[in-house]
C-alpha cells in the first residue's frame, strides 16, 4: 500500500509538469479567439517551456488577459505577412 501511495503522490507532481497539458489547454485559447497558429509556437525570445507553462495557466485562470495576448499575436502575424 505504501509503495502504491508513494507512485501516486509522485505521478500527480508529474502531471502538472506535463508540457502537453500546457499546449492543449493554449490551443484550447487560442481556438476560442480563431487564432490560425497557436500562440506558443512563436515565443519572443527565450524560455519556451516556461511561457509554455504561464500561457496554458492564462488561459484557464484569466481569459481575458490571454485574450489580450492572443489579439497581439493575430495583430504581429499580420504584420509579418504583410
Amino acid at each position: 500500500m505504501e509503495h502504491s501511495l508513494a507512485y501516486a503522490y509522485r505521478d500527480r507532481k508529474n502531471r502538472k509538469r506535463s508540457s502537453a497539458v500546457w499546449i492543449i489547454r493554449i490551443n484550447a485559447g487560442a481556438g476560442e479567439r480563431a487564432l490560425v497558429q497557436p500562440v506558443h509556437r512563436r515565443p519572443e525570445g527565450g524560455g519556451g517551456r516556461a511561457r509554455r507553462k504561464v500561457l496554458a495557466d492564462l488561459a484557464i485562470r484569466d481569459p481575458g488577459a490571454f485574450a489580450k495576448l492572443a489579439e497581439q499575436a493575430k495583430s504581429a502575424l499580420a504584420s509579418a505577412a504583410a
